[in-house]
């Protein structure tokens, strides 16, 4: 019986610019297939739910093309800048309020 390649999809997901990437395992052996990035914001798409059709539509385009086993989606990271300790914060102490 032959081994049969596990196909993995690879999405880093933005609003903007999401990457994605087809790899293959072999017997123990990877092999990247394809990969490329949607852009939203070059073909006009301004609102939020717009570019989130884009993007279903063209990754809905790159499952059907590959057919995928298995998928892997990289957690989104957001930043937030606080300019005083936050109450959610716990790891700064807090100054005292002054009288």
């Amino acid at each position: 019986m032959a081994d049969t390649p596990l196909v993995v999809l690879g999405v880093d997901p933005g609003s903007q610019r999401t990457g994605w990437g087809i790899i293959a395992e072999q017997s123990g052996v990877l092999r990247l297939v394809d990969c490329g990035i949607i852009r939203t914001t070059s073909s006009g798409e301004k609102e939020f739910s717009q570019r989130l059709a884009v993007i279903y539509r063209q990754l809905a385009d790159v499952v059907g093309s590959y057919r995928p086993q298995e998928a892997a989606i990289e957690q989104v990271f957001t930043c937030l800048v606080y300019p005083s300790p936050s109450p959610r914060d716990r790891t700064r102490s807090r100054m005292p309020a002054s009288a």
